[in-house]
């Protein structure tokens, strides 16, 4: 079985998260998601574009 997580997840569970690798065997998918404007604002809060980049 394939466990998917998320980068924030993986990085603030790092020990659990190889722990359960070992003793289950499992394969682990971290995602990692940057949002990016294509505007050129500073935030992404204020993204009228927002580029969404995997």
């Amino acid at each position: 079985m394939t466990v998917q997580t998320t980068y924030t997840h993986a990085r603030s569970n790092l020990a659990k998260l190889l722990d359960d690798v070992v003793l289950n065997q499992e394969i682990v998918i971290v995602n990692r998601i940057r949002i990016l404007c294509q505007d050129g604002a500073s935030s992404h809060l204020q993204c009228r574009r927002p580029y969404v980049s995997q």
